[in-house]
Order: C-alpha cells, then sequence, then structure tokens
C-alpha cells in the first residue's frame, strides 16, 4: 500500500520534472477524484498565497464535458489543500454535467459543507482546519444569499457548519 508521503513525493517529483498536469492526473486517479464529465484541466496565471482560486467551466447540461482551471502553480500549496479543493470542483462537475443543480448558492454550499465535513470522501487526507474554516464562512456566505424557504431547507446543515466553525476557532 502506497502511503500518503509516497504519493506526495511522486507528485512532486514529477513537478520537479516540469510534467504539472501528470501530477494533477496522478493525484486525481490515486485518491479517486477524477469524474466521468471531468474533460480536462487547464492551467491559468500563478495564485498567491492568499488567493488560491479553482474554477469549473463548461456548458451546463447532462453529460457535458466539465474543465477545471487552477493556477499554473497549484503544487506551491500544502497537498492536503490542493486536494480539497479539487473536492471541490470535483463536486461542481457532478453537479453541472449530472445532477443538474441549477442554483449556484445551492451548488456552493453543497460542495462547501463537504469541505467542512467530508462526507462523500472520507478516504482522503484530512481537511487543515484552517481550510475548514474558509470553507465554512464560505458556505455561511451562500446560504445568506439564498431565498428565505432555501434558508429553511438547508437549516440544519446551517446549524452543523455554524457549530463547526466556532468549535474550530475556540480550539
Amino acid at each position: 500500500m502506497v502511503t500518503f508521503d509516497q504519493i506526495k513525493q511522486k507528485i512532486y517529483d514529477l513537478v520537479q520534472s516540469n510534467e504539472t498536469e501528470t501530477a494533477v492526473f496522478e493525484m486525481l486517479n490515486h485518491f479517486d477524484l477524477n469524474h466521468e464529465n471531468l474533460n480536462n484541466i487547464v492551467f491559468r496565471e500563478k495564485a498567491d498565497k492568499s488567493n488560491v482560486v479553482f474554477t469549473t467551466e463548461g456548458i451546463f447540461g447532462l453529460n457535458y464535458p466539465q474543465v477545471i482551471r487552477v493556477p499554473e502553480n497549484v503544487f506551491d500549496f500544502p497537498l492536503e489543500h490542493i486536494l480539497h479543493m479539487f473536492v471541490h470542483e470535483i463536486i461542481h462537475v457532478n453537479q453541472r454535467s449530472v445532477l443538474l443543480i441549477e442554483d449556484k448558492n445551492e451548488r456552493e454550499i453543497f460542495a462547501y459543507f463537504e469541505g467542512v465535513f467530508q462526507r462523500i470522501f472520507p478516504k482522503l487526507p484530512a481537511c487543515p482546519n484552517y481550510l475548514k474554516v474558509q470553507f465554512g464562512k464560505q458556505f455561511l456566505r451562500y446560504y445568506d444569499r439564498m431565498d428565505n424557504d432555501q434558508k429553511v431547507e438547508y437549516f440544519g446543515m446551517y446549524d452543523e457548519v455554524l457549530l463547526e466553525i466556532n468549535n474550530l476557532e475556540t480550539t
């Protein structure tokens, strides 16, 4: 069985050999984060430490291929961080091309909820607490944008996220 440190070393060796795209797919394959509608990974300009942005792009609809756009220096960040950013985007690939969840606020709260609680992909290394807090705060931001009916529907999730953020920030 390959350890996390071994896969991490393999990925960083690929990056050092200027094979960043191969490293991304190696990581996605190793952690079972592929999706049949993920068409490609596209690189955007470098990110700085305070603003790492991943996006999912493509035509919204059943079985349409999607692209995840990531910074070209994606591996300048901790692998645990990167993995959980990819989880967020893989959830969006599924939402946009299979589940067809049209409401952006709804898509975001589900993806950020997974970032906080790691229920869909439990075999990944734990999400760093600082990133859980960021995901939780983003969840709250999108929840606040929802209409009242949606807020009632997702109040249980809201309550869980708020409690978890408070726990993480006080420990």
